[in-house]
């Protein structure tokens, strides 16, 4: 089978060499993989290290693509670009800051031709650990909390440990038939483009298999704030993308904002004497809140004094998160009154 693996870059200078690293070392035939690279309009060395890449071990591959799209930096519109390029029999797109297992491509190729199992599937993914740029108690903390379902996400491809068929997947594999039935991603959206296409590729009627043996993980923010912000910015899109395909999104993208929600009502409900029932709003989430920095930092393999912000870094990244599904869907609403 001809692999087509895809990475849209944006400004990734500083993350290239690692996935350049993990390319080389996969254990899948190069001569049966084709690269294909396509820079998002950086302003950095990007297009460079993806040219010289390609000059290096262009004779080891099947094909290196470096490939530009110039309308502008959304990542759908750059895996579109790849997508319309790839020549290979499966398209596999992957973040170019993420890292991948020595076996990444050779288990999505088994999964795909049902090498273990002898089901051969049309789509599938595997597992996302995440992982930090170095050991300090910053990077743990917030490493921490991104491996906590309470402060990230409750998606399926999220430390289940056997082979299932799932809404959604990250960095997903396509054979050829199922790009060429479902299409392009949509360029409307940008963090939620995943969950609009695995959506239309269920709706075409194929099935996504998590498959355990994939692995591929993708690095932490390196700040509380680069963090901050990219939860701010996940939630506008969930918001946003409540216009476009609702039925993409799960029930668990929406409990920050269901969370914020409560906590404005019980709020004003408090001001006209009913306290009780923003203590008990309160009372629950602290809770838990306090039981699942527990169980992280029980899990962490290893402590830092930095840990015992947990409490307060997921509450932050709730609250971030829930105002951005309330911008994201006002944003929304204002176009579609347009």
């Amino acid at each position: 089978m001809l692999v087509s693996l895809c990475i849209v870059a944006y400004n990734e200078e500083n993350n290239l060499n690692s996935i350049f690293s993990d390319l080389l070392s996969q254990t899948y035939s190069k001569k049966k993989t084709e690269l294909i690279f396509v820079d998002n309009k950086s302003n950095d060395g990007t297009y460079g290290l993806l040219c010289a890449f390609r000059d290096k071990h262009a004779e080891e591959y099947n094909t290196i693509k470096v490939l530009q799209n110039t309308d502008n930096s959304v990542l759908s519109n750059g895996l579109n670009v790849a997508m319309d390029a790839f020549d290979g029999d499966a398209f596999i797109r992957v973040d170019a800051h993420a890292s991948l297992e020595s076996t990444f491509i050779e288990e999505n190729v088994a999964c795909l031709e049902g090498t273990h199992t002898g089901i051969k599937e049309y789509a599938c993914g595997g597992m996302r650990p995440t992982y930090a740029p170095d050991d300090s108690g910053m990077s743990v903390l917030l490493l921490a909390a991104e491996e906590s379902r309470f402060g990230a996400s409750a998606a399926s491809y999220r430390g289940t440990p056997e082979r299932c068929y799932v809404d959604s997947i990250f960095h997903a594999a396509y054979r050829r038939e199922v790009t060429e039935k479902v299409g392009h991603f949509n360029e409307r959206l940008f963090r939620t483009e995943d969950n609009e296409y695995n959506y239309r590729v269920r709706e075409a009627g194929y099935k996504i298999c998590f498959e355990p043996r994939i692995k591929s993980g993708q690095q932490i923010r390196s700040s509380i704030k680069k963090m901050l912000k990219q939860k701010n910015q996940n939630g506008w899109w969930i918001g946003y993308t409540l216009g476009v395909c609702p039925k993409c999104l799960g029930v668990f993208h929406f409990v920050p904002f269901a969370f914020l929600t409560a906590c404005v009502l019980t709020t004003v409900m408090a001001a006209f004497g009913l306290g009780i029932f923003s203590a008990l709003l309160w009372g629950a989430y602290g809770i838990c809140n306090i039981a699942f920095s527990a169980k992280a930092i029980i899990d962490a393999k290893r402590f830092r004094a930095h840990l015992l912000l947990l409490p307060f870094v997921f509450l932050l990244m709730h609250i971030c998160y829930g105002a951005g599904t309330y911008a994201g869907i006002f944003k929304m609403l204002t176009e579609k009154k347009k």
